[in-house]
């Protein structure tokens, strides 16, 4: 639509770039001139831009914010956790955390297996399992901004923490409905997509570390969805049981598919850090 009292005509002179003729318009004895041609590309260039914005969000959102989208924590202070904050006062928690870093180097570098971290509570095991996936979700950041600079719309990894015991309490509280995202079918989905997984305090859901009670078949079933579904991908996973305990908590079977390929983190001598707060 032309407003009233604005004419538009062609003018002699070319643009030196398309040699084609300038428009030249005047208002309320204003004049303007430019290059349709000109107009025209800075238009789709602002529209690539914008493109390439939206994709960007989209991808990151589908990966790199997968982690801050979807965990359950059970200590929203988990997310200050690193390995520069994990401070180490004792031999055994020197050595736990270089292998936590020795960790995060082989994933980062595409090897594929399980972690375990294990120990007493207040040991800092849900602490370096976080710093570790917190550096894999930095990498996949800085890796999708740089394809992202080349037109390559991929990258960033789908990093995902979960605290076990939450999540089991978050699936009976929607039993009821099925398209709910704390659905069992929901989570095991979503973790079976996720690229690096901590799966945290297992075991917890049975009560005390010195109960005899075995884990139930609902928790059986889960567990064994997840590992079955995530057979080539690397899980990490922490626990207050020994090795005796988990296999007298969960079927063998069960168990079988956190044992590929392992690693271990464990931790028999630090004291627990929390309890130590008490002076009394």
């Amino acid at each position: 639509m032309i407003m009233p009292g604005f004419s538009i005509s062609e003018s002699e002179e070319l643009c030196p770039k398309h040699q084609v003729p300038f428009l030249v318009g005047n208002l309320k004895r204003h004049t303007y001139s430019w290059c349709p041609k000109c107009v025209q590309e800075k238009k789709e260039e602002e529209d690539r831009k914008l493109s390439a914005k939206v994709l960007m969000k989209v991808t990151s959102r589908d990966t790199c914010e997968w982690l801050s989208r979807y965990s359950l924590l059970p200590d929203a202070t988990l997310w200050d956790a690193s390995f520069n904050t994990y401070i180490t006062e004792e031999e055994e928690e020197i050595k736990n955390k270089d292998k936590a870093i020795q960790s995060f180097q082989r994933l980062k570098k595409g090897d594929n297996f399980n972690l375990w971290i294990a120990g007493k509570q207040g040991s800092g095991k849900s602490h370096l399992a976080m710093s570790i996936l917190k550096q894999i979700n930095e990498i996949g950041k800085k890796d999708l901004e740089i394809n992202m600079k080349k037109g390559i719309y991929q990258g960033g990894y789908r990093c995902l923490f979960i605290n076990f015991e939450e999540m089991l309490r978050e699936i009976r509280n929607n039993f009821s409905h099925s398209g709910s995202l704390h659905s069992e079918a929901t989570f095991i989905k979503l973790l079976s997509k996720t690229d690096f997984l901590v799966l945290d305090d297992l075991g917890a859901e049975t009560g005390s570390s010195e109960t005899d009670k075995a884990a139930t078949d609902f928790v059986h079933r889960v567990l064994y969805a997840i590992g079955n579904a995530r057979q080539d991908k690397s899980t990490i996973l922490t626990t207050n049981l020994t090795g005796q305990q988990l296999q007298h908590k969960y079927d063998r079977k069960v168990l079988s598919r956190f044992l590929r390929n392992v690693t271990q983190i464990v931790f028999k001598d630090t004291k627990d850090h929390r309890a130590n707060k008490f002076r009394f």
